[in-house]
């Protein structure tokens, strides 16, 4: 975007320099939302792949709770249940995510792998 943005700010129509450069100017904000809606994204569905997953392999209890509360919610509120159903399901998944994602960085953080890397690039 940032090179179609710089190619329209180039040319000599008043109109595609304007676009041009609001396309220019546009981009540090769209990356700082796409990154912010990717790690939200990431979470909600590494969160439901553990959750989901882990009645694969004979721990039912996550996923049926969770699907016991989707359920009731949609049984407890008629037209909006499904949506609140929905979003109950993603709450708890993004919780999830968010819950195991931090042990991950942690326990990386407080184990010796690349810390003798690190310390040796800073000391240069």
């Amino acid at each position: 975007m940032d090179d179609v943005g710089l190619h329209l700010a180039e040319r000599t129509s008043p109109l595609a320099q304007r676009i041009g450069l609001a396309m220019v100017r546009a981009m540090p904000r769209l990356l700082s939302v796409i990154s912010v809606v990717g790690v939200v994204a990431m979470l909600w569905v590494g969160g439901h792949i553990l959750i989901a997953n882990s009645a694969e392999v004979g721990w039912h209890w996550p996923y049926d709770t969770v699907h016991h509360w989707e359920e009731a919610v949609h049984d407890a509120v008629p037209g909006l249940g499904s949506v609140l159903g929905w979003l109950l399901n993603t709450a708890i998944s993004a919780l999830v995510g968010i819950v195991v994602g931090a042990v991950v960085v942690a326990v990386m953080h407080f184990l010796p792998i690349g810390k003798k890397h690190q310390d040796t690039v800073a000391a240069h």
